[in-house]
């Protein structure tokens, strides 16, 4: 705990920059989760800088659209280079293209809408299809806006709150460490079924 404090009091003068730096990255398929950038950018600010709770909300919001967007911009203008990369040659990735294509077809502006609030690399992949597929670059930004604004307050606002009241959930996660391990790995478990069950009922649908 000690060596955690010592880089999180490194980080916390420029965790807006590091923040909006990480999730920039995103956009360009680089492995960045931005659930978690949200929630550990909060949480420091809670426990260090609560005065900089704003500042910093601001480089990760800005941070996530312009990856948004980056992304966007990637499977318009960028498709045909895009599709001689190794990450584009993967069946996993070429399938998911083609289903989230199959989302836009049918649902057309929710797929974006609610699809923004998926992790697990679905979101890019979505981003990369609505610009091959030619959404209408502003409707685009206002979907994504609005879908943000959501996802990203609900993200910053448990980050902050877990921040808050680190010692305390440190010493109930101490205390009761073996409940929580069994609650995290059923919790593992859960999410990998889900998605299993979704992979396999678009699967269906496709044939």
């Amino acid at each position: 705990m000690d060596v955690i404090s010592i880089l999180s009091h490194g980080v916390a003068e420029h965790l807006h920059l590091i923040a909006f730096g990480l999730l920039l990255l995103s956009g360009f398929n680089v492995p960045v989760s931005e659930d978690l950038v949200f929630i550990a950018s909060a949480s420091i600010v809670a426990a260090i800088i609560p005065e900089n709770v704003f500042i910093v909300f601001l480089g990760c919001f800005l941070g996530a659209f312009t990856s948004d967007i980056i992304a966007y911009m990637l499977g318009r203008h960028g498709l045909v280079h895009l599709s001689h990369a190794r990450f584009f040659k993967t069946n996993k990735v070429n399938g998911k293209i083609a289903r989230v294509k199959t989302y836009f077809d049918r649902y057309g502006g929710k797929t974006l809408f609610f699809g923004r609030f998926i992790p697990f690399g679905f979101r890019n992949v979505m981003f990369l299809t609505a610009g091959m597929v030619k959404v209408s670059f502003p409707r685009f930004l206002v979907i994504d806006l609005a879908a943000l604004s959501i996802s990203s307050t609900l993200l910053f606002y448990i980050g902050f709150e877990f921040g808050e009241n680190m010692d305390a959930v440190l010493f109930y996660l101490n205390k009761y460490k073996m409940a929580a391990f069994t609650l995290a790995g059923v919790a593992v478990v859960a999410v990998l079924l889900v998605r299993r069950f979704a992979v396999c009922a678009a699967q269906q649908e496709g044939d």
